[in-house]
């Protein structure tokens, strides 16, 4: 992977100071982190730096360029990627390179490295200077210590250096294989030929028919029949038939089936279920009977059916009796029922949005039970709040830092007031509405 470094701003001023003094600026170590947060030219450290390696060769056979390289050898202390990287001279951060998108997830889209135990790495970088504002630049290196140096070469030189993992080509995996799923599957290994052979003639010779059809010759008719014992095979008719069958099948046992001739059933009690006779009173455990006017009698109907979600149609009638003597279940309109409530709240009202004045009594003059609310919203950074009070009674009180409301019902002819109260800051909405 390529990389471009930024000259930071404290390299730059170590340039130019030790040009001043007609010296070098010593480039010494290669640090690698996985911060999280862009830098640029103003940085004076990685964000997170996890590894520092001296520089332990380099060379500048290429002109206007710099070759340094570092061995990355010692085991992080946990698995990183590397999304930034920098070059330390003279003490400081004299140049950084850090990738576009550091806190990718779930991983950097153009980490330099994935550092792990056990995988050294060895960073190559080349510096041009024709750009810099001077070519006072040496390098400081640390050699590798030659058994370091030899076994990173034989490592770099081995074409399956880690073999703990199975090469993707032309390689044979010798242990267990864990896979996920039911553990006591069996994996097996087939030969391709095996396989190949088994795919070209999976018709078995003639024996099934292809799902494609390539072999399906002559006309195929399949079918499963159910059989009776000893007997042909039984065919169900998917067709509505009228009158009485003359044999039905029937069993007890949940497994064996049998033919059984209906003139030979016979309803038991059939004037009575389950022991309970009919009656046309509203009799305990009798069965319900309509009487001479066709009337049913009943003490009390319970239904299991679920509760309705939804409002019901405008042309629902709604069920009443005339009072607690009147046995007859009766139904209204709702156009009816609209005019028998007559004088409550919400009935032949809307809500209108009114002026009112805080700490003012305002009597409800409509004849009517009315609803009224305020409510206002708004920075006030402290501590406020709004209070109802409905005929000398504290009906609703609310504080908050922000929103607050207060809602009531007002008889008629009674009197309502709002109240409120903040430390500081203001209301940006206030509103008083009423149903009336």
């Amino acid at each position: 992977m390529s990389i471009t470094m930024i000259l930071t701003d404290a390299g730059r001023a170590a340039l130019l100071d030790k040009q001043s003094q007609g010296a070098d600026v010593d480039l010494t170590h290669m640090v690698l982190g996985g911060g999280t947060t862009a830098l640029d030219a103003t940085a004076t450290a990685l964000t997170n730096e996890l590894e520092r390696q001296p520089i332990h060769t380099w060379n500048d056979g290429t002109p206007n360029q710099l070759d340094m390289e570092a061995l990355f050898d010692a085991d992080p202390v946990s698995p990183y990627f590397a999304t930034e990287a920098g070059v330390i001279g003279d003490g400081v951060l004299f140049a950084v390179w850090v990738t576009s998108d550091p806190g990718g997830a779930p991983f950097p889209s153009d980490s330099l490295v994935y550092r792990m135990a056990g995988v050294p790495y060895r960073m190559r970088y080349y510096l041009g200077i024709d750009s810099l504002p001077s070519d006072n630049i040496t390098i400081q290196t640390q050699p590798l210590d030659a058994a370091v140096q030899a076994t990173f070469d034989d490592h770099i030189a081995n074409a399956n250096p880690h073999t703990q993992y199975v090469l993707k080509a032309g390689d044979t995996m010798t242990g267990a294989l864990t896979l996920s799923g039911n553990a006591a599957d069996d994996l097996h290994a087939v030969p391709k030929q095996q396989l190949e052979a088994h795919k070209t003639s999976y018709d078995h010779d003639g024996q099934y028919a292809r799902k494609d059809g390539t072999n399906a010759t002559g006309n195929w008719n399949i079918r499963a029949y159910p059989r009776r014992v000893g007997g042909n095979n039984l065919n169900f008719n998917w067709s509505g038939q009228g009158g009485q069958p003359p044999w039905l099948w029937g069993g007890s046992n949940g497994q064996d089936m049998y033919v059984y001739n209906p003139a030979n059933f016979s309803v038991n009690n059939s004037a009575k279920l389950g022991n309970a006779s009919p009656g046309t009173s509203a009799t305990a455990n009798t069965i319900v009977k309509r009487d001479s006017a066709g009337d049913g009698h009943f003490r009390l109907v319970r239904s299991n059916y679920p509760e309705q979600g939804s409002a019901p149609s405008s042309s629902a009638d709604i069920a009443f009796r005339n009072n607690t003597s009147d046995n007859y279940i009766r139904f209204m309109t709702q156009a009816a029922m609209r005019s028998w409530l007559g004088g409550s709240v919400g009935v032949g009202q809307s809500w209108q949005v009114v002026s009112r004045s805080w700490g003012v009594n305002y009597t409800n003059s409509t004849g009517r039970p009315i609803a009224v609310a305020a409510w206002a919203s708004g920075n006030t950074s402290t501590w406020s709040w709004i209070r109802l009070t409905i005929h000398g009674v504290q009906v609703m009180h609310q504080d908050n830092h922000e929103g607050i409301n207060v809602f009531g019902i007002v008889p008629a002819g009674h009197w309502y007031r709002f109240d409120h109260y903040r430390i500081s800051g203001y209301y940006s909405t206030i509103r008083f509405v009423e149903l009336r």
